[in-house]
């Protein structure tokens, strides 16, 4: 298994665990949290079109509980610019095929 593929199962394991539980609003979402949720997701419904409202709709699961200014105010953190750019970065390395395998595998609860 390559070590980008490894980065996107990773990456999409870590989010499904939080997606599929619903948050709670005495959890915290953090700018950080939140850039690696939306980039990779953004990705995944970038290059997976046909599922892209399932992608969308993970998105709204994580922030569930979480008022829409909380949400704003984590987009402008600097953490949710930092995970974005570092994500995206390493996605930007992934093969095409490997990348919608992974995100495939997501939305599979694999």
């Amino acid at each position: 298994m390559s070590l980008r593929f490894s980065i996107v199962l990773a990456a999409a394991a870590a989010i499904s665990v939080s997606v599929l539980t619903p948050m709670q609003a005495e959890t915290t979402i953090t700018g950080r949290s939140l850039g690696t949720v939306e980039t990779i997701l953004g990705y995944c419904a970038r290059i997976d079109p046909a599922s892209a409202a399932q992608y969308k709709g993970s998105v709204k699961m994580f922030t569930a509980g979480h008022s829409e200014k909380e949400v704003e105010r984590d987009q402008k953190d600097k953490g949710f610019t930092a995970a974005a750019e570092s994500i995206d970065s390493q996605l930007k390395k992934v093969p095409l095929a490997t990348g919608l395998s992974a995100c495939k595998a997501f939305l599979a609860g694999k």
